[in-house]
């Protein structure tokens, strides 16, 4: 990748702006309640402070002085994701003693000469990103080796200038940044606006229904439930140039699933518990980390599933009756979760689901009436909710239209009275030169 910079400042290679690049420990270390904080890349993500919720583990003070022998990453130092999901960076802009694992690079950008937030707003830049990818190994999980990322080109401008750029970027993020925050506020109240139409809906506040109108039963009354299973993973007749969609706990997160991310074999349906479930029933989320447990979606394809999903299939009832249970679950998904049993995570089963109650109107179309004013209010929030989603997507170009301009050199104007970027890296080789001979002194 050559850069396209101003003919005042000079293309380097990252290597030569660092004291060094490596990455963290290769070997997992003993875990403890306490202690020194250990980094994960589940830790970090661009633009946004690390995040000790997501992912927060501890070593001992011993193991850790063992590890920064290698890798003593300090305040200003750069992070970046060498395994997985690649392509973008975090500076560590605390002073707090940590360690990082192997799946995190690190830069140590010479200070003197080289700002951080420099250097951290050109490692998320998309080219960066594309880089990165290019330069990875491996099909699947890539990785990506220190000695290329060593090799990427670097834009070396004079350092006031890149002062000024960094408070450029500094003010336009913080604009988006604002915005960001508008939406995301608005996405969280669309949620509680759904819950709340749904909670109206079967309180009778949306379609004035007496009680003697209602009548009570249970799932098992009017529809099957099944699960599916997961078929052993090291026969590959069961995988292999598979045409059968197969789906998991995690396509509940959509609304209507019409794709899976694997496929199974006519084979797996034969000899494995597994069974291919029609378009149009219900998946329900059995267990699952965060949010998922509880969760209820449609199927739009015929498919099997693992067994961390319930199917509810409609045979004999009408598709009123299914898109009526499909709105009551989501109203119950704070209800099911709580009835999920079990330990350290707490699971739902078929038994569970089979036996939960549903309030109806014995009248069909007073159901239709019912999905009728449900559908009309929450297309409304659809459409807001894709809004949205559209709003923040240009706030992600916005940023890297910013950081394209600010490493071409045309975010801020260039200074005249600067010192220049040859001699800026002039005065950085002397330094690394003298560095490297008392090293070889010692």
């Amino acid at each position: 990748m050559s850069l396209s910079i101003p003919k005042e400042w000079v293309e380097v290679k990252l290597n030569e702006v660092c004291s060094k690049i490596t990455d963290g420990t290769h070997k997992t270390p003993n875990y403890k309640e306490n202690g020194i904080r250990f980094i994960s890349i589940k830790n970090i993500r661009p633009f946004a402070r690390i995040n000790w919720k997501v992912y927060e583990k501890y070593i001992s003070i011993e193991e850790h002085k063992k590890l920064i022998r290698r890798c003593n990453p300090e305040i200003d130092d750069i992070l970046f994701p060498r395994i997985g999901t690649l392509g973008f960076a975090k500076r560590i802009d605390f002073e707090e003693e940590v360690s990082i694992f192997v799946g995190l690079g690190l830069l140590k950008p010479i200070r003197k000469y080289i700002n951080s937030k420099y250097l951290e707003s050109y490692m998320n830049t998309l080219d960066i990103f594309l880089l990165s990818y290019n330069k990875a190994n491996g099909t699947g999980r890539k990785t990506l080796p220190l000695a290329e990322t060593r090799n990427f080109p670097f834009p070396l401008c004079p350092f006031n200038e890149q002062t000024r750029i960094v408070e450029k970027i500094e003010e336009l993020f913080s604009s988006l940044d604002k915005a960001v925050g508008v939406l995301k506020k608005t996405q969280e109240q669309l949620v509680i606006y759904r819950s709340s139409v749904l909670k109206a809906a079967f309180e009778g506040k949306l379609i004035t229904i007496s009680e003697r109108e209602m009548f009570t039963c249970q799932i098992k009354d009017f529809a099957d439930v099944g699960t599916g299973s997961t078929p052993k993973r090291g026969v590959r007749k069961y995988y292999e140039n598979g045409t059968i969609p197969w789906v998991t706990s995690s396509c509940v997160n959509d609304e209507l699933v019409m794709t899976s991310k694997e496929k199974i074999t006519t084979a797996a349906i034969k000899e494995t518990n597994c069974k291919i479930f029609v378009k149009g029933s219900l998946l329900i989320a059995l267990y699952g980390e965060g949010k998922t447990r509880g969760k209820t979606s449609e199927l739009g394809i015929d498919a099997a599933t693992n067994q961390a999903c319930a199917v509810i299939t409609f045979q004999k009832a009408s598709k009123v009756v299914k898109e009526y249970l499909k709105y009551y679950l989501k109203k119950e998904y704070e209800q099911m979760r709580q009835k999920a049993s079990g330990g350290v995570q707490p699971n739902l089963n078929l038994r569970i689901i089979k036996n939960l109650y549903i309030y109806i109107p014995k009248s069909i179309n007073k159901q239709i009436l019912i999905i009728g004013e449900i559908e009309s209010r929450l297309s409304v929030c659809d459409k807001l909710e894709e809004t949205v989603r559209q709003s923040l997507k240009k706030i992600e170009y916005l940023r890297q239209s910013i950081l394209k301009q600010a490493f071409e050199g045309k975010l801020v104007p260039q200074d005249p009275n600067d010192e220049s970027a040859e001699k800026l890296l002039e005065r950085i080789k002397k330094e690394k030169l003298a560095v490297s001979s008392k090293k070889r002194k010692k």
